[in-house]
């Protein structure tokens, strides 16, 4: 899994390679803070980083793979 966080590291973000959130982390002191709206959109920031370089790691590994993803399809790739 990667992992993005916002606020600081206040609110922390793990997404695994299947695009799935396996957890929201979040500091006390901000939901102590009872500002609702950071906080929400602290998450929306974190989720979003997060899935973002889920992507990227996905597309790289299939980048490492070769052409279409290791596929082998008659008249592509020199097949």
């Amino acid at each position: 899994p990667v992992s993005a966080e916002s606020g600081g590291g206040m609110v922390r973000v793990p997404v695994d390679g299947s695009m799935r959130v396996r957890n929201i982390e979040i500091d006390p002191a901000l939901i102590a803070a009872g500002d609702n709206a950071m906080l929400q959109d602290l998450i929306v920031v974190a989720v979003n980083e997060g899935l973002k370089r889920a992507q990227e790691l996905v597309g790289a590994e299939m980048g490492r793979l070769g052409p279409l993803g290791g596929l082998k399809i008659p008249g592509f790739g020199g097949d």
